[in-house]
């Protein structure tokens, strides 16, 4: 099925992905419908820093960044893209894992 990109649905950009924060809900149910805030018991595990695309073009992994302090003793990561789910809490745009 071909994905038709518009100016209302633009789809995601691998630019667009990379250095989105990464929060973790602890095991918890991650809601499907928008919030209205983050919950605050969601602590901020990792950075999206690369995209692993398969020889048929389809993603594999999302490689995040982890740990350290700016940079500083990180370490890379590589999660399925079933692990990772997109969410929108007004105008921050941020990944979920469980």
């Amino acid at each position: 099925e071909m994905i038709v990109l518009t100016p209302d649905h633009p789809g995601m950009l691998a630019s667009w992905m990379q250095s989105r924060p990464v929060y973790s809900s602890g095991g918890a149910a991650i809601p499907a419908s928008p919030q209205a805030e983050r919950p605050a018991d969601w602590p901020n595990v990792a950075r999206i820093h690369d995209l692993v695309i398969s020889d048929t073009g389809q993603l594999a992994g999302v490689v995040v960044e982890a740990g350290g302090i700016l940079g500083v003793g990180s370490h890379q990561v590589l999660l399925p893209p079933a692990q990772l789910t997109p969410m929108r809490v007004g105008p921050e745009s941020f990944f979920v894992t469980p």
